[in-house]
This record gives C-alpha cells, structure tokens and sequence, in this order.
C-alpha cells in the first residue's frame, strides 16, 4: 500500500511554514476504497492549504485522486486550523 501521508507531506511541506506544527490522521470510514486524511495546522498555514476559493486544496486532492487510481482507493482531505477552539 502506497503511504499517502508522506505523499500529502511531500506536496504541503513546502507550502506551510510551520511544518512541525503540521499533523496528519486518518479518519475512519465505511468503505475500504475511501480513505480520508485530516490536516491540522496553523491558521495561516490552513489557508495556505486551502488558498483563494479553495484551489489549492481542490489541486491536492486531484493529484491525491491520480496517486489513488494504483491502488482503486478514493482519497479525500479535510483541513482543520489548530487554533479552531477559539
């Protein structure tokens, strides 16, 4: 099985600026084809991922989508900010 955390950490790192700030985790799911991953950084950083109307994170999870075509795997992404519980 392909590490797609260390895919996604390849394609944000150079993105963020606080790339130890930066955590990754899988989240459950119902079907063994999805596969999702929660991002949680620094608010800049979030907006980093998500950019102007989301094209930024819309690029992620099509490139994302192509590295899971290999393994019939569907990849989803989701961004939280650290500092979300203000």
């Amino acid at each position: 099985m392909m590490d797609y955390e260390k895919i996604i950490h390849g394609f944000i790192d150079d993105i963020v600026e606080k790339k130890d700030a930066v955590m990754i985790t899988t989240l459950p799911n119902e079907s063994d084809k999805d596969i999702t991953y929660l991002i949680v950084a620094d608010d800049n950083d979030i907006a980093r991922l998500i950019g102007h109307k989301g094209s930024v994170a819309q690029a992620l999870r099509e490139m994302l989508s192509v590295a899971g075509i290999i393994e019939k795997k569907h990849i989803h992404l989701k961004f939280e900010s650290l500092n979300s519980n203000k």
